[in-house]
């Protein structure tokens, strides 16, 4: 069994080791992955009735937006209780991210071929 992750799956791990000709049965798992961030809060637009301090490190659409919308609601969106709840259901029983799911750390598995095992 090999396990590899990073840059050396991106170097050609695979077609070293499970290639046409190789010896092994390959796989890769999503390893450490993050959701985006799509739930903090938005950023600040001053107005002649609310001042901003310092810029905040992160931003989004707001936490109420965002369950029932995803990272991009509409213009002029509201919170929806019906979509946040479908949303809610579909990431618990379908594991379904709620907004998107790009981030992650590659890990492969090499399992050799003949062991009755598959990774």
């Amino acid at each position: 069994m090999i396990i590899a992750g990073g840059d050396s799956i991106a170097n050609g791990f695979q077609q070293q080791y499970a290639g046409p000709n190789g010896d092994y049965l390959y796989h890769e798992y999503q390893m450490r992955s993050w959701w985006d961030q799509g739930y903090m809060p938005p950023p600040c637009i001053p107005s002649a009735k609310q001042q901003c301090g310092p810029p905040a490190p992160y931003v989004g659409v707001g936490p109420l937006l965002w369950l029932s919308y995803g990272d991009n609601p509409p213009p002029g969106a509201h919170f929806n209780p019906v979509l946040a709840a479908e949303r809610i259901w579909a990431w618990w029983w379908q594991r379904q991210p709620i907004g998107q799911d790009a981030g992650y750390y590659p890990m492969a598995l090499l399992i050799r071929k003949g062991l009755g095992v598959t990774p």
